[in-house]
């Protein structure tokens, strides 16, 4: 009997001091583990992060995107993919989360839920200034910027058969401006107050989320809709090919109106020939699909995020098209809004860029 219960105290001694030990070296996503040695850093000087993590230990980092269905998922999976494929080589390694969008991967950013993000612009920069649908927070002053991943227009389009040639020509029409929240409706409330139009203008206005907003304008029970999206994209694939849909320009008048109150918001185009009854490009402007984290992350984990992606970029683009135009020319220089992380910045100036 005492043999018995000396064996049954070795063992629980045993598990207890194993589970202390695992407590002990749980690493938090995107933090350093207080058994990790950390080292000051070389830019120190330059405003650059003093505490490191330490590459030779692996360190889980995550990334929110959004639906499955949509361009971010895929794109943050395969940012994923090549910094896990050179996990032996930095120590970093990526999880990639499906979420809700933009605007639940900023409050997680805020709360520490994520280190990484891909958000629209827009919601970005409300978030960084407490404005808009985070009016009722305070400034996310810790945000940081890394790049921007990709453009995404806005699509305005119409039957190809229709008589709506201009934007102009929308007005008494039946519209779709998105459901709440949504990109469709803020880019469709941006361009409502540029041309100075209310839900009266207009014979209907309805609230369709994607897919039943395209399934409503392929049986003609709609004379416009507005999306926002990476091109190319699918669903511009269906609406122009399978429902005849067209393009129409939006005017550049317009375009500088909206950006008066959306500094962040850039002229683009639809390219001609892209999507047929659109031999030429169409006028339009566009928001970026950007990589963000927080101020509390290393600017060494930073730079090797942004060496992995910069210095693989065929790699990168081979993601998905919509990745085409990503290289260190289109890096901002200034009025990016949102201050770069120090780790980018470090990174674009190894690149000879003046920041």
């Amino acid at each position: 009997m005492k043999m018995y219960t000396k064996i049954c105290s070795l063992i629980i001694c045993f598990i207890f001091s194993f589970y202390m030990a695992v407590i002990e070296a749980k690493v938090v996503p995107g933090t350093v583990s207080p058994s990790q040695s950390t080292k000051k850093s070389e830019q120190t000087n330059e405003g650059m992060d003093t505490k490191l993590i330490n590459t030779e230990s692996k360190v889980n980092l995550t990334l929110g995107t959004a639906s499955e269905s949509g361009v971010f998922y895929p794109v943050g999976k395969g940012i994923s993919q090549m910094v896990n494929k050179r996990k032996l080589e930095y120590g970093l390694r990526f999880i990639t989360y499906s979420t809700s969008g933009s605007k639940y991967n900023l409050q997680a950013i805020r709360n520490g839920e994520l280190d990484f993000a891909i958000s629209r612009f827009d919601l970005a920069y409300e978030a960084y200034r407490g404005v808009g649908i985070f009016d009722k927070q305070e400034p996310f002053n810790e945000l940081r910027y890394i790049a921007t991943l990709y453009p995404m227009p806005i699509g305005v389009i119409v039957p190809n058969k229709s008589d709506i040639h201009y934007l102009e020509d929308l007005k008494g029409k039946r519209v779709n401006i998105g459901n709440p929240g949504s990109g469709k409706r803020s880019v469709a409330n941006m361009i409502f107050q540029a041309m100075n139009w209310g839900n009266m203008d207009f014979h209907r206005v309805t609230g369709l989320a994607t897919r039943e907003m395209g399934e409503i304008f392929c049986k003609n029970g709609i004379d416009g809709i507005i999306e926002l999206l990476g091109i190319p994209a699918s669903f511009y694939d269906k609406i122009t090919n399978e429902c005849h849909g067209r393009f129409i320009p939006i005017p550049s008048k317009v375009i500088m109106t909206v950006q008066r109150n959306n500094p962040f918001i850039e002229f683009g185009e639809i390219p001609g020939g892209m999507y047929p009854h659109n031999p030429l490009s169409v006028q339009t402007f566009q928001i970026g699909a950007i990589l963000l984290t927080s101020r509390r992350l290393s600017g060494d984990v930073i730079f090797r995020v942004c060496e992995t992606l910069f210095g693989n970029m065929d790699e990168f683009k081979k993601i998905h098209p919509a990745l085409e135009s990503f290289n260190l020319n289109n890096i901002k220089k200034k009025n990016t809004f949102i201050p770069y992380h120090n780790g980018a910045i470090k990174y674009y100036r190894k690149q000879g860029l003046t920041m």
